[in-house]
C-alpha cells in the first residue's frame, strides 16, 4: 500500500515539475500577494482553491523557496493519508482547517525571522493536475531599544552626554526629545541595529533636564519614549543664614544654618569660628550651627561654613555681633518730614502778582495749617508783629529777597486787603495766617483773584 502512495506521489511531482495549470482556480491569496508578520508572532498563509465539478483535490504541499532556487517542504495533506510536516518546521506549522483539501491555509505558531522569504501553496487535483500560488512573507521584529545616560561634571569638554540604541527588522529610526542645547549623531549597523549619540558642553543649569530617546517603527503605533534626566555634578555654592543682625544677649534658640547646594548634595559641613573655637555652647549636626544655651557677647565672631560634595569645596561665613540688649525697631532711625517745593499762596492773592514771589526756601519756618479757631490777632499782639516785621525787612536782602518782593505784592492788594494785610498776607511770611471760615473774599472782573 505504502509502495502505491509513493508511486501517487511520484507521479504528482512529475505533473508539478512538467507543468502547472494556470492559477485561475485560486480563491485566495491574490496574485503578487505579500504580508507582514511578527516575530515570535502567529502568522496565517492563505490557500484557499475552488475545484471544478469533475476534479477532486488529492494532496495539499506547502514549500519555502530558499535563496538558492530549490524548495523546503514545510508539511504536506493527503486526502487519504492525513498530514506530515518536514524539517525546521515541524511541530511550528498546522493547517487552519481540519479539511486542508477545502481550505488548505497555513498556520505558523511562532514565528522566526528565518521565515522570510517567498512560500508556495501546491494544490494537486485528479485529473486536472496541479496547480500553485506564491505569496511573500516579511517578518518584522519589534524594537529593542537601550538608553546608556552619561554622568558629566560642570567644566568638562564637549562630549557625549547619553547613547540610544535600539535593533529592530526594518531597523528603527531614533531621535532626541529634549530643549537642550546640543548635537545629535546617528549610525547604523547590519541586521537592523541603529545608534544615535547626544553631545554637549555640561553645565550647573543643565542638570535634571529631559533628554527623551524617541523610538519609531512600523510596528509601534506610536514611538515609544525612553525617559532621561540629564545629570551634571557641580561643587557647592555655600551660604549661611540665619542670623538677622539683632542678636542680643540672653537670645535663646538661634541657630545658623549652611544651604549649600550642589550636586550631589554635600554630606560633609565643616564649622568655625575664624581665630576662635566655637564656643562650648554650641552643637553641629549636619549643615546646621545650633547655640544651645542664651546668647553671651562672647559668642560674637565670624562664622564660616565648609561644605564639600565629590566635587569639590565651598566656603561661606558671616560676622555675628551680639549687643548688650534688643534693638527696637526703628532706633537711630533718620525720620525725614516731607517739604512742599513751593510756599503755599493765599487764594486772594492776583495771578499777575503771584509770579513774583521768590522760590520756596528750607531756610524758611514751616507754613502754620490753617484752622478754623484762627483770628485777627489782638492789638497788643499785633504791635509786636508789627515791630517783628520791620526787622524782617532790614534782614530780607541778606535772606533772599523775600521780603521785599512781598512789599510789592501788597502794594498791588485791594485797598480793602491792604487794611487786612497783616492779617491775610504779613511781610513775614513765616507766620502766614488764614481768614476766619466765614470771611468773603473780593474778587474783581467776576474771577476769584
Amino acid at each position: 500500500m505504502r509502495s502505491l502512495l509513493g508511486k501517487l506521489h511520484m507521479c504528482l511531482f512529475l505533473l508539478g515539475a512538467i507543468g502547472v495549470s494556470v492559477d485561475t482556480e485560486f480563491v485566495e491569496p491574490p496574485p503578487s500577494f505579500s504580508l507582514r508578520s511578527l516575530a515570535e508572532g502567529s502568522t496565517r498563509l492563505p490557500c484557499l482553491f475552488q475545484v471544478q465539478d469533475e476534479d477532486q483535490v488529492v494532496q495539499v504541499t506547502w514549500n519555502r523557496e530558499k535563496p538558492d532556487g530549490t524548495k523546503e517542504p514545510i508539511i504536506t495533506a493527503h486526502r487519504t493519508e492525513g498530514h506530515t510536516e518536514f524539517g525546521r518546521f515541524s511541530g511550528r506549522v498546522q493547517f487552519e482547517s481540519s479539511d486542508p483539501m477545502r481550505n488548505a491555509a497555513l498556520i505558523i505558531r511562532s514565528t522566526e525571522v528565518s521565515d522570510e522569504g517567498t512560500f508556495i501553496c501546491h494544490i494537486s487535483t485528479f485529473p486536472s493536475g496541479n496547480f500553485e500560488r506564491q505569496l511573500f512573507l516579511s517578518v518584522w521584529t519589534t524594537p529593542i531599544s537601550s538608553l546608556d545616560p552619561v554622568e558629566m561634571v560642570e567644566g568638562q569638554s564637549y562630549r557625549v552626554a547619553a547613547t540610544c540604541r535600539s535593533v529592530a527588522r526594518p531597523p528603527p529610526h531614533l531621535s532626541w526629545d529634549t530643549d537642550l542645547p546640543g548635537q545629535s549623531q546617528n549610525r547604523s549597523s547590519e541586521g537592523g541595529a541603529v545608534s544615535t549619540y547626544f553631545s554637549l558642553h555640561p553645565l550647573r543649569s543643565m542638570n535634571g533636564k529631559r533628554l527623551d530617546c524617541l523610538v519609531w517603527h512600523s510596528s509601534l503605533e506610536k514611538p515609544r519614549r525612553i525617559t532621561n534626566r540629564l545629570v551634571v555634578h557641580f561643587p557647592p555654592d555655600a551660604a549661611v543664614r540665619g542670623y538677622d543682625g539683632n542678636w542680643f544677649v540672653g537670645l535663646e534658640g538661634v541657630s545658623l544654618m549652611c544651604d549649600s547646594g550642589g550636586n550631589p548634595k554635600p554630606q560633609t559641613f565643616t564649622w568655625s569660628r575664624r581665630g576662635q573655637t566655637l564656643p562650648d555652647s554650641v552643637s553641629v549636626k549636619n549643615n546646621t550651627l545650633q547655640f544651645e544655651q542664651p546668647l553671651a557677647v562672647t559668642d560674637s565672631g565670624i562664622y564660616e561654613c565648609v561644605a564639600q560634595n565629590s566635587v569639590g569645596t565651598s566656603k561661606a561665613e558671616v560676622e555675628i555681633s551680639v549687643s548688650e540688649q534688643e534693638q527696637k525697631a526703628g532706633d537711630g532711625a533718620d525720620r525725614k518730614e516731607d517739604r512742599p517745593l513751593h510756599a503755599p499762596l493765599h487764594p486772594s492773592l492776583p495771578m499777575s502778582l503771584r509770579n513774583h514771589l521768590p522760590p520756596y526756601s528750607p531756610a524758611h519756618s514751616p507754613l502754620p495749617t490753617y484752622s478754623p479757631a484762627h483770628s485777627p490777632l489782638p492789638a497788643d499782639e499785633e504791635e509786636r508783629e508789627t515791630e517783628q516785621q520791620r526787622e524782617t525787612q532790614k534782614q530780607a536782602v541778606e535772606v533772599d529777597g523775600y521780603s521785599e518782593n512781598s512789599s510789592q505784592i501788597s502794594e498791588g492788594l485791594s485797598p480793602t486787603l491792604q487794611q487786612a494785610n497783616g492779617t491775610l498776607y504779613p511781610k513775614n511770611h513765616s507766620q502766614l495766617l488764614l481768614p476766619p471760615a466765614n470771611s468773603i473774599l473780593p474778587h474783581h472782573k467776576g474771577q476769584i483773584v
